[in-house]
């Protein structure tokens, strides 16, 4: 069964294997649901995920927000970052919800899991019954995943870079 957890200093590990597998399987520049892990030195990312959390100090531009590891026993096996609100980015394209699952422990159920627990999350802690959450067109494997969970689409959105984004409620 997993659980989430804050990111500690002890973590730094951790999270650079987990840094590290996404960026050279998936062949990409970010890392979704990590609250920009990759564009900022471990520590400067714990200080801004530790600030995120609360409406006083989350950095400019940004709602405040949870990020946390997606861990199975001792196992990172996933992230996800929960916004308390929506600006009109995270309402078009964003979400409430941004989670990724390292590519060794995909097709494993994992995402599922955590995206439940951070509906769960958002509806019991912040008071959010109606849950935004959005994938890529492409993105069959979190299409299904959204839906397994009780997203019902509501649209799709095409980006400025010409992205379409699909659009799910779960209540």
């Amino acid at each position: 069964m997993i659980y989430l957890r804050f990111p500690t200093h002890e973590d730094r590990q951790l999270i650079e294997d987990y840094k590290n597998e996404c960026l050279t399987y998936d062949n990409v520049e970010s890392i979704h649901g990590s609250a920009n892990l990759t564009q900022f030195s471990f520590d400067e990312w714990l200080e801004n995920v530790q600030k995120d959390r609360y409406k006083e100090t989350v950095r400019e531009h940004l709602v405040p927000a949870h990020t946390f590891l997606i861990m199975e026993n001792q196992t990172l096996v996933g992230m996800c970052n929960i916004r308390h609100e929506l600006n009109d980015f995270l309402y078009h394209i964003g979400g409430h919800i941004g989670y990724s699952v390292r590519p060794s422990q995909r097709r494993k159920g994992y995402a599922k899991q955590a995206l439940r627990l951070a509906v769960q999350f958002l509806q019991e802690q912040k008071g959010i019954q109606r849950v935004l959450v959005t994938c890529d067109e492409d993105n069959i494997a979190s299409s299904c995943t959204i839906e397994a969970c009780g997203g019902i689409l509501d649209n799709m959105f095409v980006s400025e870079n010409g992205e379409v984004i699909k659009r799910y409620w779960i209540e």
